[in-house]
């Protein structure tokens, strides 16, 4: 029980790293195809990886237009895209 909440804290301190640098300027490279392929992939739908990082429908289409959204989102739909990879792998 210890070991899991130890990788608990762990994973949520690199989390909060990886948000952190996001933040300070580092850029996540993920574009909407990757998005859109990934959601595919899982056999998702594009609407609930949005809905899971909280983004709304617009945004991920002004992105898609050439809109460069803000790191802060993009690492929202990465996490969004990981946790339902990893759920699916659980």
């Amino acid at each position: 029980m210890r070991e899991k909440e130890t990788q608990c804290n762990s994973k949520k301190q690199l989390d909060e790293k990886k948000r952190n640098a996001i933040i300070a300027g580092m850029e996540i490279a993920i574009t909407p195809i990757h998005v859109r392929r990934k959601a595919d992939e899982m056999r998702v739908t594009l609407g609930a990886v949005l809905a899971r990082a909280g983004v709304q429908r617009s945004t991920f289409w002004r992105w898609e237009e050439g809109v460069q959204p803000r790191n802060l989102t993009l690492l929202k739909i990465q996490d969004a895209l990981d946790a339902i990879a990893a759920e699916r792998a659980a």
